[in-house]
């Protein structure tokens, strides 16, 4: 494999204004920063990967797959139904580590009552175990698997029909334990990962549970990445661009890495 080709869409500041990344077969709108906001729009399946925030672009995803409970990754979630609800659309369904439904269904329930709402929105919640599938159009389904971080977590991969390699995976808040017990991400043509810290904080990194650059290091000189494209997210707030394109340009440009982008 050759040195990969880096591309950053790293843009440091407070407004989530998602990247658009054309990666044939899909159109990614995405923006991920630790502790503000993460999601994910893959629009031709009109399906959402967190919602830490809901920008007007995921109004049309009538499947929303939630990986955790972080504020970060899942506040945008309420906003969503509210906007499927305002433009007359049939309500979406929601998918969340199974023991997070109950939770986040008293959560909607004294939203309702907060606001007041003498007829509730009723929207599809679904809890989902490692192993479980959902199909969301004609030709993909959506597979859950277990990810390592605090709390219930759930990573999920777009497959489509009679396939068996992921077309695209998509993991929230983790750490490397998550990509070293499914070998089968490393070879899912778009992998999109978390990369939080790329400084002198791997002990911090590993005590909340994420990804430090010297993880991805490890792994890639492992082999572990068959990808064709690899998207790194989640970087946190401390980082300025110019940082981040340093540290990674120096740390990860020797490395047989597939094309790299970093949002």
């Amino acid at each position: 494999m050759d040195t990969p080709t880096i591309h950053f869409n790293y843009q440091p500041g407070s407004l989530p204004i998602p990247v658009e990344l054309k990666i044939p077969p899909f159109t990614i709108q995405a923006y991920s920063r630790g502790a503000q906001y993460s999601f994910a729009i893959i629009n031709e399946q009109k399906v959402a990967f967190d919602l830490g925030f809901c920008p007007l672009q995921a109004i049309r995803c009538g499947h929303i797959f939630i990986t955790h409970a972080h504020e970060d990754h899942s506040w945008g979630v309420i906003r969503h139904i509210q906007y499927r609800k305002l433009y007359d659309l049939k309500p979406a369904i929601y998918y969340f580590p199974i023991d997070l439904v109950e939770p986040f269904r008293e959560v909607l329930h004294s939203w309702n009552r907060f606001n007041r709402r003498n007829v509730p929105n009723h929207p599809v919640l679904v809890g989902l175990r490692p192993g479980d599938s959902a199909k969301v159009n004609n030709h993909y389904r959506v597979e859950a698997f277990l990810t390592h971080h605090r709390g219930p977590s759930l990573g999920y991969s777009l497959v489509k029909d009679q396939a068996e390699i992921p077309s695209l995976s998509y993991l929230g808040d983790h750490t490397r334990v998550s990509l070293d017990q499914h070998p089968v991400l490393g070879h899912s043509r778009i992998l999109a990962i978390e990369l939080t810290f790329i400084g002198d904080e791997g002990d911090k990194a590993h005590k909340y549970a994420h990804m430090h650059i010297d993880d991805l290091v490890d792994l890639a000189e492992q082999g572990y990445f068959k990808n064709e494209h690899v998207i790194l997210k989640h970087l946190s707030v401390r980082y300025s661009q110019k940082e981040v394109e340093r540290i990674t340009r120096q740390t990860l440009g020797g490395l047989a890495l597939p094309q790299l982008t970093i949002i």
